[in-house]
């Protein structure tokens, strides 16, 4: 007789894909106080379980001058947002990838959020509110825009709100549309669109994922905002052809760098991932690159057995 992992033992797997697979997890979690909220699964341990292909979410513009920009993003606190929407569960990341991606770094240069200087930014470029109605306007024309999401997703719905009061305080009207999620995707994919919350998972090489998303190589592909600039184009380049991780991070650094300070999407947040697995299971452990790879490591000790988990030899 021995020991076995059932199947049925792995309750659910919260990570960043769980937007499709598994039922948005990560928006049925979105109201705990954090991954504490979940000890009233009393059969249930929580394991940090990171992952490679981490998921973030991301606020992208049109590619047409629509207005977001520095002074949009400056006006957007995400570290407040993300405490009211998540909590603990994730974290607000310095640019398009994860903690994990060996090119991140926390101190990575950023746009701060800064109101004042959004405010200036606006009123320099001839954006005031002229008629007193709380909205900022130019030629007669007010400073307004839709946020697309899919109606499927709580969290993103959560955030939508969050980022129209954010811009309504300098005097930006946000209107919030909720479609279904295969009209969000050929509405971004054709450029219908003033601005987004998308969730996507990364690419665990940055060669690849950077490339496909945010230069020339993902238009009419992952580049739904068709983002362009020559001098980070030239720096990914360098990044992906150089010899050595030492030689290639400060080049990605200065790539990341160049990407934020053009904000051509807001990076609100990169969820943390946990597994939730029986307690009756011993030594779990979890490998980025695949969550399964360890599975034959897993024990359940004799005195916590059940009839499923005995198998004949």
């Amino acid at each position: 007789m021995e020991d076995r992992i059932n199947s049925g033992l792995l309750l659910v797997l919260i990570d960043r894909a769980a937007d499709a697979a598994l039922g948005n997890w990560d928006e049925r979690l979105r109201g705990l106080p954090g991954v504490a909220g979940i000890s009233w699964w009393k059969n249930v341990q929580l394991n940090r379980a990171d992952w490679l292909g981490d998921r973030l979410c991301l606020f992208v513009r049109r590619p047409d001058g629509f207005i977001l920009a520095s002074d949009a993003t400056m006006a957007v606190d995400r570290a407040s947002m993300l405490k009211s929407a998540l909590g603990d569960l994730a974290k607000v990341p310095p640019g398009p990838m994860s903690a994990l991606l060996w090119i991140g770094d926390p101190d990575i240069r950023q746009l701060p959020y800064d109101t004042a200087q959004a405010n200036r930014i606006l009123n320099a470029h001839g954006w005031r509110d002229h008629d007193g109605d709380g909205v900022r306007d130019k030629d007669g024309q007010p400073l307004a825009f839709h946020i697309l999401f899919p109606t499927t997703s709580v969290l993103r719905r959560q955030y939508a709100l969050l980022l129209q009061e954010q811009f309504r305080a300098i005097g930006v009207r946000a209107e919030i549309d909720a479609l279904e999620g295969a009209v969000v995707n050929q509405r971004v994919g054709t450029g219908k669109y003033d601005t987004a919350i998308l969730s996507r998972a990364n690419d665990p090489s940055p060669s690849s994922g950077i490339a496909q998303s945010w230069t020339q190589a993902g238009f009419g592909g992952s580049n739904f905002g068709r983002y362009y600039n020559p001098e980070f184009e030239r720096l990914v380049d360098r990044a992906v052809t150089a010899t050595t991780r030492d030689r290639a991070r400060p080049v990605w650094r200065a790539a990341l760098e160049t990407l934020n300070a053009d904000a051509p999407g807001i990076f609100l947040y990169a969820l943390d991932n946990y597994a939730a697995v029986h307690k009756r299971v011993d030594n779990v452990q979890f490998r980025p690159d695949s969550w399964a790879a360890l599975l034959r490591t897993w024990r359940i000790p004799s005195d916590r057995l059940i009839d499923r988990d005995r198998v004949e030899r």
